[in-house]
């Protein structure tokens, strides 16, 4: 959950990603059923959690230590 936080843009795209392949299938029930509509609403899906998990590649996904 820290990544999340830490890294809201990343984490944004992937929910508009994940919110963007449910729209399609609401759209579409039967892509559902169809192997090739398959493959990608997996990949859709796959993209969206990998960018809602994913670090920023400038962060050292650590949290900060306060300076004393």
């Amino acid at each position: 959950m820290k990544n999340a936080q830490r890294n809201w843009k990343t984490t944004v795209m992937g929910i508009l990603t994940l919110a963007l392949l449910a729209f399609n299938v609401y759209k579409n029930p039967s892509a559902l059923s169809d192997p090739a509509q398959q493959v990608q609403l997996g990949a859709g899906a796959a993209a969206g959690i990998g960018l809602i998990v994913a670090k920023d590649a400038d962060q050292t996904g650590t949290a900060d230590q306060p300076k004393q």
